[in-house]
């Protein structure tokens, strides 16, 4: 005797693409994000580390130099030496907290990082003139890949430029060949692998995964 309503509470993709949970790297994968480090930027980024005793890595990074008071970078990695995130917005990271691997919610709000809702530090900022794009599960130290040693699940990505959001990135494949990746639901593109061999991904997502379902009275 009653109605249901079904209501979209995220944006579909494009018929061309699936969307999945999350893309997963095994080491030599990554993503260029085409977005400028900037002391500007900020992000929220969905993942989980799947190891923490084998290398170095990095969730999102770019820097013009991995010298200490010069870095020139935007950047939240995992260091095994040290088993903390390094944090960096500027010229001098900052290394904080035992990584693990649950699966978080990273908050960079500019020079302010929160894991989980929970502040954990502020890095000193810096302007950053320097030119290099974020990578996304590697560092691009002025064309350099870096600290991509690591497997890491990617269950979304978003990247603000001040209070302006410039990527709103969605974990998918592409319909027509299979290959893995993120859309961008800003810019209306899809980012592939800029690495070597293949992004791993999660189960397909359902369109009643993505909806609001409410039953009511009948009209």
């Amino acid at each position: 005797n009653g109605r249901i309503q079904v209501k979209p509470v995220m944006p579909f993709l494009p018929n061309e693409y699936q969307e999945v949970e999350y893309i997963e790297s095994s080491s030599t994968q990554y993503i260029d994000t085409g977005v400028f480090a900037s002391e500007n930027n900020s992000f929220e980024v969905k993942a989980q580390l799947l190891h923490t005793d084998t290398t170095s890595q990095t969730i999102w990074g770019g820097r013009n130099s991995a010298n200490s008071g010069m870095q020139q970078s935007n950047q939240l990695s995992c260091v095994k030496s040290s088993g903390r995130y390094q944090f960096v917005c500027g010229n001098i990271h900052v290394a904080t907290g035992m990584y693990d691997t649950n699966l978080h919610v990273f908050n960079a709000k500019k020079n302010v990082l929160y894991i989980d809702g929970i502040k954990i530090c502020t890095a000193s900022s810096a302007e950053i003139t320097a030119k290099n794009n974020v990578y996304l599960f590697a560092t691009n130290t002025n064309g350099t890949i870096g600290f991509n040693g690591g497997a890491i699940k990617m269950y979304y990505c978003k990247i603000w430029n001040n209070e302006t959001l410039v990527r709103n990135f969605i974990p998918c494949y592409r319909k027509s060949d299979g290959e893995v990746g993120l859309y961008d639901m800003v810019n209306g593109e899809f980012y592939g692998n800029d690495g070597i061999g293949e992004f791993l991904k999660g189960a397909n997502k359902t369109i009643l995964q993505k909806c609001n379902i409410f039953i009511g009275e009948r009209n």
